[in-house]
């Protein structure tokens, strides 16, 4: 393995692919990408396990997408080295670019980490974020990350690592490091910041949100009129279980909301493992499949239905 992702995710009691399986050492690590390297789409927890919970990491992480990302992504990382800070980059085999800033391995909790994040977002790019920034990774200590030097489902291309001269690059060059794995040799021997340790940064409406561990909710009234009872009940928990985000999205793929309408509505609804890659990927392959809409036996059966009116109500959702 390379060194530069053993600095990353080591140690490797982590989570890892689209079902978040646990895994327990390095050995584990390499079977996955092994067995998995471009038949799903290979992801791993930013964060650690220590005795079944959520421990710590030992970099922040960022993730550029849409326009004016590449430039936005640039200068982030160019003030980060300027500064003295090991910034690890990643092409993700689109458009996109993820930046590793590189700090203590420490245990950590969600206010820590985001109170980490919004640290490094006004120092090197200001207090006013610019819109290519996804806001819904910083301080997401459940966030997944997309493994570098992996190749891409269903792509000619891979996430992979960039050169530590890649903000002198165009966007056209930048490319050729998609069509496979890189290993570079960064300086990682400037300042890893202690993240337990920074002065408090994070705004008034950020800390009530921090103290639900990120877990602040937003009702969604459309939900509750269109779906069915229990899958409404379900899939507003804090954690729905898989097969109940798959039985409501053909749902709300029947009623004729688009792909983008319904992880905007996912986006909302609070879940503690929100990943807008890791979604936008399932709804994709549940549009793929085309699939029926599961029967109140089967979802019985799922232990979903539990003596509700399972009926649809149609309505106009202008």
């Amino acid at each position: 393995m390379d060194p530069t992702t053993l600095t990353l995710f080591s140690p490797f009691q982590r989570e890892i692919g689209r079902y978040r399986k646990r895994i327990y050492s390095q050995r584990d690590f390499e079977v996955y990408i092994i067995r998995m390297n471009g038949k799903e789409e290979n992801f791993i927890s930013l964060f650690s396990f220590e005795g079944g919970s959520i421990y710590g990491t030992n970099a922040v992480f960022f993730d550029f997408d849409g326009y004016d990302a590449i430039p936005t992504a640039k200068r982030m990382y160019r003030e980060g080295v300027e500064r003295g800070y090991g910034v690890i980059p990643v092409i993700t085999g689109k458009k996109g670019i993820h930046l590793y800033f590189l700090t203590q391995y420490e245990k950590c909790d969600s206010f820590t980490y985001r109170n980490a994040s919004r640290f490094l977002l006004n120092e090197l790019l200001g207090k006013d974020i610019p819109k290519c920034v996804d806001m819904h990774v910083v301080g997401n200590i459940r966030q997944m990350v997309r493994i570098p030097n992996t190749k891409r489902y269903n792509l000619n291309t891979w996430a992979s690592y960039l050169p530590p001269y890649w903000d002198k690059l165009d966007f056209i060059s930048l490319l050729q490091f998609e069509l496979g794995p890189n290993i570079f040799e960064y300086d990682i021997s400037g300042k890893r910041m202690k993240m337990s340790s920074l002065p408090t940064v994070v705004d008034e409406k950020e800390k009530e949100d921090v103290k639900e561990d990120v877990n602040v909710r937003i009702d969604e009234p459309i939900l509750k009129k269109v779906l069915r009872p229990c899958l409404y009940e379900h899939i507003t928990s804090l954690n729905p279980k898989h097969h109940v985000r798959v039985a409501v999205t053909i749902d709300l793929l029947h009623l004729g909301f688009t792909k983008d309408a319904i992880i905007d509505i996912y986006s909302r609804l609070g879940w503690i493992d929100w990943n807008r890659e890791i979604t936008t990927y399932q709804v994709e392959k549940i549009i793929e499949g085309n699939y029926r809409r599961y029967s109140k036996r089967r979802l019985e059966e799922l232990g979903i239905c539990r003596n509700c009116v399972c009926g649809v109500v149609r309505v106009d959702k202008s």
